[in-house]
């Protein structure tokens, strides 16, 4: 579903589609929008939807859905984003992340390499990554974590990561999804029906301060799965 932001933020003039093959979704968990193309991960199959973005009216054409082949194999995948010419996605049910190139040219998904991180990095339930300023941050449902690593600038890998298991008053409570904006993380809790805003260091990118917050009506969550701020 998509639709039109007015002057307050509000959505108007929305409308739902359902794809037709070759581009059919199966179980959608994430979008994502990049240079003009956009990319949809479907956790049923395995599998994205890449499709072209109007920059008239916004509307999706030419949509091509892809099941990428090892040693890139999806594995339930639950989230994608893009940074600096390279595709991340998180595999939920394989506790792990692949990484892909980005062609400049046609917006097309190559080169891609799943990774299976081990302790005491390692993956539980990952459903959720974004990247800011150099870092990853992946969200761990299982444990109620995130994990940190960092960025390389040259190859797009990530390494010297660490996990995280923040404590009250700023603890997840199955946690899905995160988002960042302006120095600042927020983290989404379906369990809770709750959202966690923590302080992102400008130094090493840590997250600090962090307190858990459930808001109520008229304003209350119901599952919140996912965040994002424009």
């Amino acid at each position: 579903m998509y639709g039109e932001s007015g002057t307050d933020g509000t959505l108007s003039g929305c409308n739902t589609v359902v794809p037709a093959a070759p581009g059919a979704l199966n179980t959608p968990t994430s979008i994502t929008i990049n240079n003009g193309y956009v990319y949809i991960a479907n956790g049923s199959d395995n599998s994205y939807t890449q499709c072209t973005v109007s920059g008239a009216d916004g509307t999706l054409s030419g949509c091509n859905t892809v099941v990428p082949a090892a040693p890139g194999a999806f594995h339930d995948p639950s989230s994608i984003t893009i940074n600096n010419g390279y595709a991340y996605i998180t595999n939920s049910g394989g506790n792990s992340y692949t990484q892909c190139t980005v062609s400049g040219a046609n917006g097309t998904l190559s080169g891609c390499n799943t990774v299976v991180p081990a302790a005491p990095s390692a993956l539980n339930t990952p459903t959720s990554i974004t990247i800011n300023n150099g870092y990853a941050y992946i969200i761990n449902y299982s444990d109620n974590s995130y994990m940190q690593c960092t960025v390389s600038g040259a190859n797009g890998t990530l390494s010297g990561c660490n996990t995280v298991i923040p404590a009250a008053p700023g603890a997840l409570n199955g946690p899905t999804s995160i988002t960042i904006n302006n120095g600042y993380a927020y983290i989404t809790n379906i369990d809770a029906n709750s959202y966690t805003q923590c302080t992102v260091s400008g130094t090493d990118g840590t997250l600090s301060g962090c307190n858990t917050v459930i808001p109520a009506a008229p304003g209350a969550f119901n599952g919140p799965a996912s965040i994002t701020i424009n």
